[in-house]
């Protein structure tokens, strides 16, 4: 019984981590997808609150928010948000120059991202 259970843990060792770990992988993504959600849905409700403040709510690290938040449609939902809810908070222009300015940070992160596949 021992010897079966020895040659089971070698027959395991031999495949390595990763093949190990990809039985995991479908039910890992579903988790990130989860979360993400949620810290979308906190963002979007309370569009005011800090990265830490949100990470605090949807229960995830500071670092996850702010992969979440990188997001150029997730940023301009937010802003639109900002801008029903206080339409005389920003001046329209200040509203456009924004727009215009995280526009051009999602061009220039896919241009960065299209060099580096290059490399």
């Amino acid at each position: 019984m021992e010897d079966k259970y020895i040659e089971a843990l070698r027959e395991s060792g031999k495949k390595g981590g990763l093949a190990r770990a990809a039985k995991y992988r479908e039910s890992w993504d579903q988790a990130v997808r989860i979360k993400a959600k949620k810290v979308r849905a906190v963002a979007l409700k309370s569009p005011h609150l800090t990265q830490i403040e949100i990470a605090k709510i949807a229960e995830v690290s500071q670092g996850f928010v702010s992969r979440c938040l990188r997001s150029t449609s997730l940023k301009i939902e937010i802003l639109q948000k900002q801008q029903t809810e206080e339409p005389q908070a920003v001046a329209p222009e200040v509203w456009e120059k924004i727009f215009l300015e995280i526009v051009a940070e999602e061009k220039g992160a896919q241009i960065t991202r299209k060099k580096r596949g290059a490399l």
